[in-house]
């Protein structure tokens, strides 16, 4: 009898293990009280009255030598495999596309913190969505939310829209796609080679490609020309240096207020996700997975200025809507995978180089 329990208890462990690994090795804990994570950070779970909400909230001090990161993921993937147990404490990024070959991408500009003249690090590049903001860091790491446009040229015509990764451009320079990616009708694809820090192009237009690849709209390919002959170069500049910038919007709290747009504004009720700062701390914010905490815009902003934020911004929220600290997804008990296309990270750096000011 003893051995059948050892070999049932064996199974479970087994089978729970088997479980654990699909999930990347993550987990799901829905937090409860505080962890502390060190070098400042804590993560606690909040109970607010007014708006009537259920937090996880992770607070970073600044100038502690604590790195934030904004990191693109090669495709839709769970939070906990993007902050790859290098960081402290990670949330969902920017909203992300969900079909065609931009599957994944984010919507708008993200750099990840780092040398700011390293340009590979612009994984987007472009202007973010109309009348929205970004939060970034200035080159010497402090922190805004503003509207913010990069800039982004592919050394094309300046009468052709263009970018990195960019949803709306009308030439995109695809540097990170899924294998055997088909371009929608309306498109053609020219497949690129590195060289350097820029491209060539290397091939004829196709209908898909399975690397690198110039992804022109049919519109534009006239306009580009001789632009996309092969042996052509393809290098990408940038108007304006940043450390670091994740965009989305809409912009929570300007000046300690909830902006008239976001009170008066039409929003759905659903999970979400903030980030916001105060002259000492950084604030990253999401909503507890349960059906009665789904805040309209206008509460979101209300929480975060309840926190002590003066500045925030939205994140992307629904089922993206995830906080990942110590090993699991903090603001869920269910088995969500947590498929996100970018995140916004906090890493150890060190203390005068990496610190937000």
């Amino acid at each position: 009898m003893r051995q059948r329990i050892v070999a049932v208890v064996a199974l479970v462990i087994a089978t729970g293990l088997a479980a654990w690994n699909a999930l990347g090795g993550d987990a799901n804990v829905l937090l409860e009280g505080s962890l502390d994570l060190g070098h400042g950070v804590v993560v606690r779970r909040v109970h607010l009255d007014e708006p009537r909400l259920d937090l996880v909230v992770a607070t970073i001090p600044r100038r502690s030598g604590l790195r934030l990161r904004a990191v693109l993921a090669p495709k839709l993937t769970p939070l906990a495999e993007i902050a790859n147990r290098r960081a402290l404490v990670a949330v969902n990024g920017d909203y992300h596309e969900l079909h065609g070959f931009l599957t994944g991408k984010t919507y708008s500009s993200l750099v990840e913190g780092g040398d700011a003249s390293d340009l590979e690090r612009y994984k987007v590049v472009g202007k973010a969505l109309p009348d929205e903001e970004t939060f970034w860091l200035d080159t010497d790491r402090a922190p805004h939310i503003s509207a913010l446009d990069l800039g982004g040229k592919l050394g094309l015509p300046e009468t052709v829209s263009q970018g990195k990764n960019h949803r709306g451009s009308d030439a995109i320079l695809v540097s990170e796609p899924l294998p055997g990616r088909h371009a929608p009708e309306g498109w053609k694809c020219f497949a690129l080679e590195a060289t350097g820090k820029g491209f060539k192009v290397s091939g004829q237009a196709q209908t898909s490609f399975e690397g690198k690849a110039l992804v022109v709209r049919e519109s534009a390919v006239a306009a580009i020309g001789t632009a996309l002959a092969a042996g052509t170069p393809i290098e990408l500049s940038v108007a304006k240096k940043v450390d670091l910038a994740i965009g989305t919007g809409p912009r929570l709290l300007a000046k300690g207020e909830v902006p008239r747009r976001v009170v008066g504004g039409e929003w759905v009720r659903a999970a979400r996700t903030a980030v916001g700062f105060d002259d000492e701390r950084v604030f990253l914010v999401v909503t507890v997975h349960e059906a009665h905490n789904a805040p309209t815009m206008a509460q979101m902003g209300e929480a975060m200025k309840a926190l002590g934020c003066r500045e925030a911004l939205n994140l992307d929220g629904g089922p993206s809507t995830a906080l990942w600290a110590r090993g699991a997804v903090r603001n869920t008990s269910s088995m969500r995978t947590n498929d996100v296309g970018s995140a916004l990270c906090v890493e150890v750096g060190e203390s005068g180089k990496d610190d937000v000011r």
